[in-house]
């Protein structure tokens, strides 16, 4: 279940704003933890508008690559139905994490490589 801050269910009211914010060509932003959220890709697949995801998902790097809710998050990428803000790493100084928030974020760009091309 996804709930704003105080319990309001965020994936209905989200996709009620995003059906109304359609029309300008808008998309809706999302700062969630996807460690909480393994059925991301089936809850998100079809929502009216693109999606942007802060913080490469905002989970804690210990999930690595392959949760469930990262790895939905990859695939509504792939399908360009979202976009993800490569930052956030600073909420971590351990060195150990640094480099598995650099595999997070390699996992993340090789799924749309051609938004990198030159």
């Amino acid at each position: 279940m996804y709930s704003f801050k105080g319990g309001t269910p965020l994936l209905a009211k989200a996709r009620a704003i995003g059906k109304r914010v359609a029309r300008f060509g808008w998309h809706v932003q999302l700062l969630i933890d996807l460690a909480g959220h393994p059925s991301f890709y089936e809850d998100w697949k079809d929502f009216p508008v693109p999606l942007v995801i802060d913080h490469m998902g905002h989970m804690a790097v210990s999930h690595g690559v392959g949760a469930p809710g990262f790895k939905g998050m990859l695939r509504l990428l792939a399908e360009g139905r979202c976009w993800v803000k490569l930052s956030g790493t600073y909420r971590s100084s351990a060195l150990n994490e640094n480099s598995a928030y650099r595999s997070v974020r390699r996992a993340a760009c090789s799924v749309r490589k051609n938004i990198f091309a030159k």
